[in-house]
């Protein structure tokens, strides 16, 4: 599956928002393809926080060159692949400080991307509940693609895999807890990332993400 090409020739007209109603404007637009583009809502990140109440308007160089960017990232868009129940259902999770991010995969190839930023709150959580958080993010988010299949699902947190092997009364973490509750619904195994297809996306989407935060850091 390809993304829509007027939605993507859309994308690539839009030109600098010369205010936060614009700007807003933009990233509905942008949302659309967010099928097609892992980790969108930490890509994001510097244009939210340019939206916020308390931040005075200012587009600069470093925006432009991040929607540039943006516009980059749709254009080489990843083809996704139609879903197909009767293969083996695998996904992949990852969180940051601002965002949780997962993909779809059958047969080493992406079906979807999900993503979505954390909130102020959300963002003050320890490594370890952002990591289960993006797993329950993802479950959710995939739902009616897992239920009642059994999936493994891939992290680059380690000391998850731990968590998740404990009896749920034995976790002392309330958060964590409960946040490990929400997964029984499910069939699924956990397991750190091994799979070098895996790795891949995992490293490409670090690079996108370093290249980001270069922009903003000059």
């Amino acid at each position: 599956m390809k993304p829509d090409q007027e939605r993507v020739k859309g994308i690539q007209d839009l030109g600098a928002p010369s205010n936060k109603k614009d700007l807003q404007k933009n990233l509905g637009i942008i949302n659309f393809l967010r099928n097609f583009i892992p980790n969108l809502s930490e890509i994001i990140s510097p244009f939210r926080d340019l939206l916020k109440n308390d931040v005075e308007w200012l587009w600069t160089q470093k925006h432009q060159e991040l929607l540039d960017k943006i516009k980059s990232i749709i254009s080489n868009a990843t083809i996704l692949v139609p879903f197909d129940p009767k293969k083996q259902i695998e996904i992949q999770c990852d969180a940051s400080k601002d965002a949780l991010g997962c993909s779809l995969m059958q047969d080493g190839k992406p079906v979807l991307y999900a993503s979505r930023s954390l909130s102020q709150t959300e963002t003050n959580y320890a490594q370890i509940e952002k990591e289960l958080l993006a797993v329950v993010f993802a479950c959710n988010k995939l739902h009616n693609y897992i239920y009642g299949y059994n999936v493994k699902i891939y992290t680059d947190h380690q000391p998850l895999i731990s968590l998740i092997r404990k009896d749920i009364e034995k976790i002392k973490n309330n958060r964590l807890r409960h946040l490990r509750m929400k997964l029984l619904l499910y069939d699924y195994e956990l397991n750190h990332h091994q799979d070098q297809k895996c790795m891949r996306l995992i490293y490409c989407l670090e690079i996108l993400l370093k290249e980001i935060i270069q922009i903003f850091s000059i």
